[in-house]
């Protein structure tokens, strides 16, 4: 496979040799649980004076996260905490780092109409090292043409939880959705 990054940044050296790798699995199948190091590129962003999780990015380098503009229209970056490795939102979570924010870039037509530019590219307080637990995304490279993925011709299904009434009252909803 070709391995390649486009994100470009003062400092910034894109891993090639472990992006986009989850070198502890490579097969997931829907509607089970995963495991520690399946998912090396996700990230689990919390507000600390709400105290849990409430939205997802995705490590593209050692210092840079891309998010949903749309998770950073209400708390300020001081009360923003990412945790990496996380495997579970409660319980032990053995290959867990966490960094605060430096700075949030919101893309400057985010939240306006057709809502396509809902992006956001967060500079962590400090380079996360990469391990098996923890990588960056690979990103395509300038220029590249994507063909539409292939049909399935079979019926496809995944089971999803039920989210409780309690669940879904704490959840941040954008105002342009509310």
């Amino acid at each position: 496979m070709d391995y390649s990054c486009s994100f470009r940044v003062r400092g910034c050296l894109c891993q090639l040799d472990v992006c986009g790798r989850a070198p502890l699995n490579d097969r997931i199948s829907g509607g089970e649980n995963a495991t520690a190091g399946v998912w090396p590129w996700q990230v689990s962003i919390h507000d600390i004076q709400l105290g849990h999780h409430y939205c997802g990015g995705t490590l593209i380098a050692k210092d840079w996260v891309l998010a949903g503009a749309h998770c950073f229209d209400s708390p300020s970056d001081s009360d923003i905490v990412m945790y990496f490795g996380r495997v579970s939102q409660s319980g032990s979570n053995p290959y867990e780092i966490s960094r605060t924010v430096s700075r949030v870039i919101v893309h400057p037509d985010s939240g306006h109409p057709p809502f396509d530019k809902d992006i956001a590219l967060v500079q962590l307080s400090s380079s996360v090292p990469f391990s098996d637990y923890i990588r960056p995304v690979c990103l395509a490279a300038a220029g590249s043409v994507f063909d539409a993925g292939p049909v399935a011709d079979m019926l496809q299904e995944v089971m999803l939880p039920v989210v409780s009434n309690s669940d879904c009252e704490i959840t941040l909803i954008p105002e342009w959705l509310a």
